[in-house]
């Protein structure tokens, strides 16, 4: 019988695109995730057949990452995986790549240019994507574009990785459109993380004229921000707005899901969304920027 492939999961954060990824890789291959404490809600919903190990990083701006880094080592090294696949946004994990037993590095680069942010969102600096697009031996994205974008990027920068589209699929942990006829008013869905790249000051721009083409249309913005006090001024005295300035439990993301009659996506910049595949599970068309 052929020996399965061994894949360790790093991470920290991407807890919805995770669960589906390693659920999807644990049919293929022995799968262990290092989870993380903050990460640890995430298990519930992980197929099986996933081996979890219990990691407990600092916070990113600790110098206690060195040690972390360290022990995050020998329990890789104790696992001796063929594989160790990370996911963009990790910083410190990023010292240990090539220094592993002879596991080879796959990278999975959710975007391969930051976000054009406020400084509301943490993101790991664009040198640590490329350090780890550069010092790994695979490179997964999830459109074809960001397959040309990351050969012409890293094209005479040294060795070239090996570049595949792996499509971001549906999330499905929130619920999904399974046959219920749900009632479904004229309201329009703005949802996830507000910032700079969201373009929610586009959809804002174009509420009113939205509401003279549609009498009675809702539009609901709701997400997690750092900026409230901006995004409620923003939409202050306007009628038909409602802005839900905080992180959504499961419960209201799913509430807010089944309501909606069309998801908006004005971002001014994006390379794929969460945001969309949590719509795809629940059957709600999507309006989006090119």
């Amino acid at each position: 019988m052929e020996r399965r492939l061994r894949v360790v999961y790093v991470f920290r954060g991407y807890g919805d695109y995770v669960i589906e990824a390693l659920s999807a890789l644990s049919r293929h291959v022995d799968a262990v995730a290092l989870v993380s404490a903050e990460d640890w809600w995430l298990v519930p919903f992980l197929d099986k057949r996933v081996s979890v190990v219990k990691v407990a990083p600092p916070r990113v701006r600790s110098a206690r990452n060195v040690g972390y880094v360290a022990r995050l080592g020998r329990i890789i090294n104790a696992i001796a995986p063929d594989i160790v696949h990370i996911q963009s946004g990790l910083l410190w994990e990023l010292l240990l790549m090539g220094r592993v037993g002879s596991a080879r590095w796959v990278t999975t680069l959710h975007d391969v240019v930051r976000h054009p942010t406020g400084g509301l969102l943490w993101q790991a600096p664009q040198w640590a994507l490329d350090y780890a697009a550069r010092r790994s031996s695979g490179v997964l994205v999830h459109a074809e574009c960001l397959v040309s974008t990351v050969r012409q990027r890293f094209r005479g920068r040294g060795r070239q990785p090996l570049v595949a589209k792996v499509p971001h699929g549906p999330i499905w942990r929130y619920g999904k459109a399974d046959g219920r006829v749900v009632p479904r008013g004229r309201t329009v869905l703005c949802f996830g993380q507000m910032d700079r790249w969201k373009g929610i000051e586009i959809l804002l721009a174009a509420a009113p004229l939205l509401a003279e083409k549609v009498p009675g249309v809702r539009i609901v913005i709701a997400g997690g921000t750092r900026a409230r006090s901006y995004y409620e001024g923003l939409a202050s005295g306007m009628r038909g707005v409602e802005i839900r300035a905080r992180r959504q439990d499961d419960a209201e993301v799913r509430a807010l899901f089944e309501e909606a009659e069309v998801l908006v996506l004005p971002y001014v910049e994006a390379s794929q969304s969460g945001v969309l595949q949590v719509g795809v599970a629940f059957g709600v068309p999507a309006v989006v920027t090119d």
